[in-house]
């Protein structure tokens, strides 16, 4: 890969990988550790656009030429270097073409915490990591006994004293650390997170750290009830303004309603479902409804490449479909 993205650097021609690892975040620090530079995005569990494109073989290469057609499969070594090559030349030919030109507008946050709370998350944090490094040592009845000294249980009423002074972040350590930090029963549990999410999915989706709370709604799939999660996710897609994220919080609300039996849940989720197709197909969740709709629109070798929207592993989404007039190795892979 390394030696293609040298020969043709400048030149209108990409690589573009659709990642199969299970592990979404290992898969980043893998692509950083690797020297992935390329632009690739993980499919995760729904597997969108595997199942579009109709792949059972890991890694699958296909190569396309400048009006997205595909014209080379599972090249390898010089071979692929010289179907890219043959393609590129025949781009070159053209009268006139079009660089791609595909804009990576990140999601830039900003905002900082105040000193007090910046230094409790760094001390937390410390003591949190030196107790798991000690648990690891331990077994039988020592792991037990030092499992309930949580080192949370230490932090919680400085924490607390700054949520009540309107800190957000502050809050958001609350609901990610209260069942470490006391001894409360389940149900007493779901008293407390409630509210705390609520504040923070109502009056605090705007803030730096809001993907941070969805990632730890979508998790608290056994300490919420079902229904309350699913109302908080929908409070969170209203309120946050950020596509990336309403996408993320339509999914995992959907997820959720089209386990239900209920008839009513039942036509929300279809709902849920338009909505992801009409309005998010740029985000993983709108992906993996575009992937279940054209499941099987995949021709093969000499036939126009089916389009797919997708997220690359900065968060900027882009469409397979904004490459047209460049060169491109779409490559199906895992570090597996």
């Amino acid at each position: 890969m390394q030696a293609l993205v040298k020969r043709f650097e400048g030149q209108p021609f990409d690589i573009l990988g659709i990642n199969t690892d299970g592990d979404k975040e290992q898969y980043k620090r893998d692509c950083i550790s690797e020297g992935v530079t390329w632009r690739s995005t993980w499919e995760g569990r729904e597997q969108a656009v595997v199942k579009q494109w109709g792949v059972s073989a890991f890694p699958t290469i296909y190569v396309l030429d400048g009006k997205g057609v595909i014209r080379f499969k599972n090249s390898r070594g010089e071979g692929l270097e010289r179907d890219v090559a043959t393609l590129m030349a025949e781009l070159a030919e053209e009268p006139t073409h079009r660089d791609a030109g595909v804009r990576e507008a990140g999601m830039r946050m900003q905002g900082g915490e105040a000193s007090g709370l910046s230094l409790l998350l760094t001390e937390h944090a410390a003591a949190d990591a030196e107790w798991k490094e000690a648990m690891l040592g331990l077994r039988g009845k020592e792991r037990r006994a030092l499992r309930k000294l949580n080192p949370a249980s230490k932090f919680l009423a400085g924490f607390q004293t700054v949520a009540d002074a309107g800190s957000g972040r502050a809050k958001l350590w609350l609901a990610m650390n209260m069942a470490d930090a006391t001894d409360l029963k389940s149900s007493e549990l779901k008293e407390v997170l409630a509210p705390l999410y609520g504040e923070l999915c109502h009056n605090f989706a705007r803030a730096e750290f809001a993907s941070q709370t969805l990632d730890a709604l979508i998790a608290e799939k056994r300490r919420l009830d079902g229904d309350d999660r699913a109302k908080l996710l929908r409070a969170f897609a209203v309120n946050c303004k950020n596509h990336a994220l309403e996408g993320v919080a339509i999914g995992a609300e959907l997820a959720y309603y089209q386990k239900s039996k209920d008839k009513d849940e039942l036509a929300l989720a279809v709902q849920l479902t338009e909505q992801l197709f009409d309005d998010y197909l740029d985000t993983e969740a709108g992906a993996a409804i575009w992937g279940a709709r054209n499941k099987g629109s995949f021709e093969g070798v000499g036939n126009a490449a089916p389009d797919f929207p997708a997220v690359d592993t900065k968060g900027n989404p882009f469409r397979l479909s904004d490459y047209k007039g460049q060169v491109v190795m779409l490559d199906f892979w895992g570090f597996w």
